[in-house]
């Protein structure tokens, strides 16, 4: 229950796979950062053709730092500020 209050649903989500076996924890672990790795690619790689289509192939470097900022931000940020900015 605390989980769940407390916007943890992947660790909830840990837990439920932990306890039917103790593998999926590793293999869900896997895929979570597949997941997002992959969408983080493909996302910033359809942002940035955006970018170049509406500024020019010229200031794509823009872009890409504020790529970087963006998401070395997120990456230290708690993810309840991350979910926030996000919506």
């Amino acid at each position: 229950i605390d989980l769940i209050h407390g916007n943890q649903g992947a660790a909830l989500t840990l837990k439920a796979y932990g306890s039917y076996h103790a593998s999926f924890v590793y293999l869900l672990c896997a895929v979570i950062f597949m997941f997002a790795y992959s969408t983080i690619i493909s996302w910033s790689y359809y942002g940035e053709r955006t970018f170049v289509f509406l500024f020019g192939e010229n200031k794509k470097r823009i872009y890409q730092g504020m790529l970087l900022t963006i998401l070395f931000f997120g990456a230290i940020a708690q993810s309840t500020h991350v979910m926030e900015f996000g919506d």
